[in-house]
C-alpha cells in the first residue's frame, strides 16, 4: 500500500523562531507554535506518515553542538508523543549553509532518505514549510505544498517567489482542513 506523508519544517512550523540569526541550542529556548501538538495528533490519526526535515545550520556555524540538538529533539519527540502525536522520522542537514551539499533544502536527499523503503504517494503527499526553500523542495518532489505564516515568510513576500504553493495559510494547525480535504 502507497503511503501519504507529510514533510515538516521544524522552526516556523512546529516551533517558534528565534529570530536575529539565532539559533534554538537549549530545550529554554524551544516553544511549540500553538495548535502544533494538535495538528500532528491529528495528522497521526489520519494515519499519516510524518517527518520532520530541518535545516540547522547552526551546527554547521558551530553555535549548536550536535548534543543540544539531539536533546532538543528528544524532548520535541517526547512532548509530541504525550500529546497523541507520531513523527516517524527526523532528518536534519547540519552543514553550514555555505557548504553546498546535497541535503540542505532546497534539495530533496533528506525527503528521499525519510521515504526509503517507502512507496510513496508523492502527489498526494505534503511538504509544509515557512520559507521558499521548503516550497521549492516539495515542488522538486512532486508533493503538495503549504507555506504556513506563523515562521519567516510574510504573505507579500510570495507573489516574488519563481513557485508559489498550492496553499497559504496560518499555521499548521489551520493546515490540516487542506491537507484532509485533498486526500479525499
Amino acid at each position: 500500500m502507497k503511503k501519504r506523508i507529510v514533510f515538516l519544517d521544524r522552526d516556523g512550523v512546529i516551533s517558534e523562531e528565534i529570530g536575529n540569526g539565532r539559533y534554538i541550542a537549549e530545550w529554554n529556548q524551544f516553544r511549540f507554535i500553538p495548535g502544533a501538538l494538535k495538528a500532528i495528533r491529528f495528522l497521526t490519526e489520519f494515519s499519516f506518515d510524518i517527518f520532520i526535515v530541518s535545516n540547522q545550520g547552526g551546527v554547521g556555524k558551530g553555535l549548536v553542538t550536535d548534543e543540544q540538538l539531539e536533546e532538543v529533539t528528544f524532548r520535541m519527540l517526547g512532548e509530541i508523543g504525550k500529546n497523541g502525536g507520531k513523527v516517524e522520522g527526523v532528518f536534519y542537514c547540519v552543514h553550514h549553509p555555505d557548504y553546498r551539499c546535497r541535503c540542505r533544502k532546497p534539495g530533496v536527499a533528506l525527503f528521499k532518505r525519510a521515504a526509503r523503503g517507502r512507496a510513496v504517494e508523492w502527489e498526494r503527499s505534503f511538504v509544509v514549510g515557512d520559507a521558499l526553500r521548503d516550497i521549492e523542495a516539495g515542488r522538486r518532489l512532486k508533493c503538495r505544498t503549504i507555506l504556513v505564516l506563523s515562521g519567516r515568510t510574510r504573505k507579500n513576500e510570495v507573489a516574488a517567489w519563481p513557485c508559489q504553493p498550492d496553499h497559504i495559510t496560518d499555521s499548521l494547525i489551520t493546515a490540516v482542513p487542506w491537507i484532509l480535504e485533498k486526500v479525499r
